[in-house]
């Protein structure tokens, strides 16, 4: 009787694991494309990676690693077409590079927030400049005005 109530214990956290997992439908996609990467299934890789493009447009659902949920996937396109050359399409490599920039962008605006409240309302005054100073020297570059 005790072997049966543990396997059902552990059956019913298995079915919350996959529960949980199946919840995102991003996330999802992005697993499913990880595997036919994987396993070498161009065709329908780029099927699905079409649908997630279509959807990732649409979506605009905002969170804090989207622009590092769709570079890694672009990644993988970009790692499909070095293998197989016929499936190239163009900038994919400019569309990396975008997106790397997006993503820096976002998560060190978000944490120097942090960084602006604790030195401005908790009084918290770090050791060196090197974040104001790195801050002033990308925001305040004249190229970015234009």
């Amino acid at each position: 009787m005790k072997n049966i109530i543990y396997d059902i214990t552990k059956l019913a956290e298995r079915f919350l694991e996959v529960e949980y997992l199946n919840s995102d439908e991003s996330q999802r996609n992005r697993n499913l494309l990880y595997k036919f990467y994987e396993k070498h299934l161009e065709n329908i890789f780029i099927n699905i990676y079409s649908g997630y493009e279509k959807n990732r447009i649409l979506s605009s659902y905002f969170h804090d690693y989207l622009y590092r949920d769709h570079l890694d996937i672009k990644l993988l396109r970009f790692y499909l077409e070095a293998i197989n050359p016929k499936l190239h399409t163009k900038h994919v490599s400019v569309d990396i590079t975008e997106l790397m920039i997006f993503d820096f962008m976002a998560g060190f605006s978000n944490n120097y927030n942090n960084v602006y409240i604790g030195e401005s309302e908790l009084n918290e005054i770090p050791e060196n400049d090197f974040v104001r100073i790195f801050t002033k020297t990308i925001f305040t570059n004249s190229g970015l005005e234009k």
